[in-house]
């Protein structure tokens, strides 16, 4: 069933599903193998954010720095937590808060 699918869309079929995905993020401006997660958070360093983790806890603060796998907030006493993204469930912009 499959060989008859594939002579119908040829191999080639795929090729340009991949080529279109691929200029798909050029054109959004995005890197290679950045996502919208991604591209979202960095946009964010900078300002006040609120971060929502998996296992319900709540941290505030100035987002401070972004890598690859994790960022650091600088919360309200001047410390910096570092938090990997695999833990993060939502980040929220928040009004400033008196540093």
């Amino acid at each position: 069933m499959l060989e008859k699918y594939y002579r119908m869309r040829g191999v080639r079929g795929a090729e340009k599903k991949r080529e279109k995905r691929v200029e798909g993020e050029r054109k959004a401006g995005r890197k290679k193998g950045e996502g919208l997660p991604e591209q979202l958070i960095g946009r964010l360093t900078g300002e006040n954010v609120e971060m929502h983790m998996l296992r319900g806890g709540v941290y505030r603060g100035r987002l401070k720095e972004v890598g690859k796998y994790e960022v650091i907030l600088e919360n309200e006493g001047g410390g910096e937590v570092l938090i990997y993204k695999h833990a993060i469930s939502t980040v929220v912009k928040t009004k400033p808060l008196p540093f």
